[in-house]
């Protein structure tokens, strides 16, 4: 026999997810007859589970050399399962990509320590993936001209 660790969160957020569909069942099908009538969904989309929210995605610190840090706030109530960064040149050619790792101080801060040098004056787009164990996705995009804040 398996233990499971659950979050009481997921838990009530699932049973109010059987509540929902047991309600829309019940008004929309009387024995088994689909009935034409529409009703309102019993939950609004700001209701359902969102996806991570990335709320900050800073590029100060990366300056286009080898071992800069880009560093990236995000958020969620059940945690989130893992992030992805990619660098684009303003051409569209992949700089580099990786995993983004969870700061041990500060859960929500997420560190990327770059490995590709870019030359200066090259405008490159920063894209960052992030995914929540629920299987939920928000992704955050920020461009950047390296040198730019030298001058």
């Amino acid at each position: 026999m398996a233990k499971i660790l659950m979050n009481i969160e997921l838990l009530a957020y699932q049973q109010d997810m059987k509540e929902s569909l047991r309600k829309v069942l019940q008004h929309n099908y009387i024995g088994g007859i689909r009935q034409f009538e529409r009703a309102e969904p019993p939950l609004a989309r700001e209701h359902l589970l969102p996806p991570p929210d990335i709320m900050c995605l800073a590029l100060e610190a990366y300056k286009g050399h080898c071992d800069d840090f880009i560093v990236v706030v995000a958020l969620h109530e059940f945690g989130i399962h893992g992030m992805r960064i990619t660098i684009w040149d303003d051409q569209g050619n992949r700089i580099e990509s990786g995993e983004v790792f969870p700061d041990l101080k500060c859960p929500e801060m997420w560190d990327y320590l770059t490995t590709a040098p870019v030359p200066c004056g090259t405008t490159v787009t920063v894209e960052v993936t992030a995914v929540d164990c629920m299987g939920g996705v928000r992704m955050c995009r920020e461009s950047k001209t390296m040198g730019e804040d030298d001058w």
